[in-house]
């Protein structure tokens, strides 16, 4: 089977534009179910009641082994190191839960950055040879994919067929499951109708880039 498409300029943006897009939601449920995993509101409370308490005690027996101390000023003298670095770990696991929201924020704006230089990447190669043809050669698992002018034809690469898939109008990003965050295999396409029937025979599970996201498997 022989899929063909016209790439030009105009389809390589909207590619790309469709690739970040749907990069960008792989990684940001890839944050959600990290920070949920190891920064869940539960163990927020628990870690910052944690530290606040272990702060608290070290101040108490700093205080007290100053007071104990036959030379009171020298002891105190010797104890404000530690009596500033507990006051400092104090007030860190205070504003933890704001802490939390700029770190969030923070992983986003990277998240973001990333994704666009991403699929700024997984078109490069075709920016720079528009306008030409792209033909898919399919044979069983095997896609072979050739990049051409009129009976110029160069090979770009050979891939398997599998994994699950993404969709938008011009660009079909391959995934290994669900939850993976890096592509493995990108197609240009002028509409995605011939693509889905390729996945379809070969049961690669696919979605919509407008589609509300499948469960994690």
């Amino acid at each position: 089977m022989k899929i063909e498409s016209t790439i030009d300029s105009a389809l390589v943006d909207q590619a790309e534009e469709e690739a970040f897009q749907i990069l960008l939601a792989q990684r940001l449920s890839y944050n959600e179910r990290c920070h949920s995993r190891f920064a869940s509101q539960r163990s927020m409370s628990l870690l910052r009641i944690l530290g606040l308490s272990l702060c608290l005690l070290g101040l108490g027996l700093t205080g007290i082994a100053v007071l104990c101390s036959s030379d009171v000023c020298q002891a105190g003298f010797k104890s404000g190191m530690y009596i500033l670095i507990f006051i400092l770990a104090g007030l860190l696991f205070y504003f933890l839960p704001s802490l939390d929201s700029v770190i969030k924020n923070r992983v986003k704006n990277i998240s973001v950055k990333g994704s666009r230089k991403l699929a700024r990447r997984c078109v490069k190669a075709a920016r720079k040879a528009v306008p030409f043809r792209a033909e898919y050669d399919i044979k069983g698992d095997l896609v072979t994919y050739y990049r051409g002018k009129e009976n110029d034809w160069t090979l770009a690469w050979s891939k398997k067929l599998k994994g699950v898939a993404v969709h938008g109008k011009s660009v079909t990003v391959f995934f290994r499951k669900w939850t993976s965050i890096q592509p493995i295999m990108i197609l240009l396409h002028e509409d995605f109708a011939s693509i889905e029937s390729v996945l379809t025979e070969h049961a690669i599970e696919f979605r919509s880039i407008d589609s509300d996201r499948q469960p994690d498997k």
